[in-house]
């Protein structure tokens, strides 16, 4: 089992604002989030740009 217990915090605009998760060795552990935005992500964050002299290859030909 992952966990014996997990608390969410959700806010008036339904966001997690807080998890609190109880371990099953006793452990606990609490994260609270902040800054929450729904900004859009530009697509170059996910252009790849191997640095010089490294070999790229396509597994399977694809």
């Amino acid at each position: 089992r992952a966990f014996q217990k997990l608390d969410l915090r959700i806010n008036d605009n339904l966001r997690v604002e807080r998890t609190d998760m109880l371990l099953p060795n006793g452990d606990r552990i609490v994260t609270t989030y902040s800054n929450q935005t729904r900004a859009p992500v530009p697509a170059s964050t996910f252009d790849f740009k191997p640095p010089p002299g490294t070999e790229v290859t396509t597994p399977l030909g694809q």
